[in-house]
C-alpha cells in the first residue's frame, strides 16, 4: 500500500511511503540503484539516510519475523519529488498499554524540505486509525534540533 499525504497542497513535493519488505531490504543490500528501479523512483542524491545501512535492515528484518503483517507496524521508503528520499516507520507493535514508537531518517541532501514531518504525518494518521493504538512516542538526539521540531 502507498500512502500519500493528506497535506500535499502544503508542500512543494508531497511524501508518499512504500511498505518495506524482506524482498526490498535484500534488494537496497546489494544497491540503492536497483532499489529505486524496483520502486520505480529516482536514486537518492545520497544513501543510506543517517541511522539506516546494515544495522537498521537487521532490526527491520528482526521486526518482520516477529510480526509478520507487512505495512502494519514495520519501516516504509519515504518518496518524494519521484525521488527515494530516507524511511520512516514504527519500531514495533503497540506495548501493552498502547503505545507505539515512531522514527525517521531522511537523507541528508533531501531534509529542510517537510518531508519528514509528512512522513510522521502519515505514520500518526495510521496509528490513530488503530484502536490499539492510544499514544505515540518520538525521540531524537539533542543535536539533531531539526528533527525535535518535527
Amino acid at each position: 500500500m502507498i500512502m500519500p499525504s493528506d497535506h500535499a497542497s502544503e508542500f512543494a513535493h508531497p511524501v508518499r511511503i512504500i511498505p518495506i519488505t524482506a524482498e526490498l531490504l535484500a534488494i537496497e543490500e546489494q544497491g540503492v540503484a536497483g532499489l529505486a528501479r524496483i520502486l520505480d523512483v529516482d536514486p537518492p542524491l545520497e544513501w543510506p539516510a543517517e541511522f539506516g545501512g546494515e544495522h537498521y535492515r537487521r532490526v527491520l528484518l528482526d521486526l518482520m519475523q516477529r510480526h509478520p503483517a507487512p505495512g502494519q507496524y514495520g519501516g516504509w521508503y519515504v518518496i518524494a519529488a519521484n525521488r527515494l528520499v530516507g524511511f520512516c516507520g514504527f519500531k514495533g507493535p503497540p506495548d501493552a498499554r498502547g503505545l507505539v514508537e515512531i522514527g525517521f531518517s531522511i537523507a541528508a541532501p533531501h531534509q529542510r524540505n517537510g518531508y519528514a514531518r509528512q512522513a510522521v504525518a502519515l505514520l500518526l494518521a495510521r496509528a490513530s486509525a488503530d484502536p490499539i493504538v492510544t499514544g505515540v512516542a518520538a525521540r531524537t538526539l539533542p543535536h539533531l534540533e531539526a528533527s525535535g521540531r518535527v
